[in-house]
């Protein structure tokens, strides 16, 4: 088994999403040469993903049990070539004209790593590639910024990886057809979204009435717990999620790292919970948080406590929605 792949969220692409190229470009690492990688599922946010090696120098990327993408060395190399060079003049003439940057509100994911305009220089790409004149290609003057590169100076690969993914498909298909593309898998999501919206009311659940847990985290919750009576208290049901931190103590002196055990799909909705809390001054979560770092906790440290405070109070609410659908008449 490899080291855990993580994304920061500063690499997203759609929303709760890696940026594709950003993700495959961290995976072709791990194979030291010249790789394919095929991605079969959204790359989470903010959360472990095991890396496997698998036969023949292959690697698979797993969340929990879902695959999210696999990876294979490719020894004859590509038989690619190139075309010419365009004129920095050209280039940035033709990044003028995308249609992605004279209408960013188009754009239905506008905060996308690498094509997002929303995005501020030096935190984000902003490759908004546009036609050249006179040829098929699109282009844009792309300047990176000093944190995307290497001791060495050298750019880091995986943003090279990055670099080629929105823009080589709006360059493949145009951004009129790239922006459509788009719009429909936005139209998915929302469809998938008020799907999943009516399913968790009609169950009747209260999670949502936790501060950070809406419909994706509560159906979430559902599905990977299904009966919280296998659970004997709080405690079990964070160990079983891989909030209970591990001891790791050494002498007179206490010490807790993070878990790594547990289903690790949870894990993330409860993450993602916590943040959310975090990100809101107003929230109780907020404050408790700000009360750990007050004691001399690291934010790292704190983020764990609120985790497991929000893993409580998920039991919690599974309880009561047990009692109360026992006690309802049938």
């Amino acid at each position: 088994m490899m080291a855990p792949l993580v994304i920061a969220p500063r690499f997203g692409g759609p929303p709760d999403s890696g940026n594709g190229g950003y993700v495959c470009g961290l995976i072709a690492d791990r194979l030291d040469r010249q790789a394919e990688i095929t991605l079969r599922a959204p790359p989470p946010l903010a959360t472990p993903m095991t890396v496997e090696r698998a036969a023949g120098g292959s690697v698979r990327v797993r969340h929990g049990r879902t695959l999210i993408a696999e990876g294979t060395c490719l020894p004859g190399g590509l038989d690619v070539e190139p075309p010419g060079p365009v004129p920095l003049s050209e280039a940035r003439t033709a990044g003028a004209r995308s249609r992605l940057r004279t209408h960013p509100d188009e754009h239905p994911f506008p905060s996308c790593f690498v094509c997002g305009p929303h995005r501020q220089p030096g935190d984000g790409l902003r490759i908004l590639v546009g036609p050249v004149a006179g040829r098929d290609l699109s282009a844009d003057v792309w300047y990176p910024d000093q944190s995307l590169a290497r001791q060495d100076g050298d750019l880091r690969p995986e943003f090279v990886w990055a670099a080629l993914d929105c823009s080589g498909a709006i360059g493949a298909i145009g951004d009129a057809a790239f922006l459509d593309d788009l719009r429909r898998i936005d139209a998915q999501l929302l469809d998938a979204q008020k799907k999943l919206d009516v399913a968790v009311r009609a169950s009747g659940t209260t999670l949502t009435s936790i501060f950070g847990v809406g419909p994706v985290v509560a159906a979430t919750v559902i599905g990977a717990v299904r009966d919280v009576s296998r659970f004997p208290d709080r405690d079990h049901f964070a160990a079983y999620n891989g909030t209970a931190p591990i001891e790791v103590s050494s002498g007179p002196r206490k010490i807790y790292r993070l878990s790594r055990r547990g289903n690790r799909r949870l894990n993330h909705v409860i993450h993602m919970a916590a943040v959310t809390q975090i990100r809101y001054r107003h929230s109780d979560g907020r404050a408790y948080y700000e009360r750990k770092l007050a004691e001399g906790k690291t934010p790292k440290e704190a983020l764990r406590a609120l985790k497991r405070r929000v893993s409580d109070a998920i039991y919690g609410r599974l309880q009561a929605d047990t009692r109360r659908t026992a006690a309802s008449p049938r």
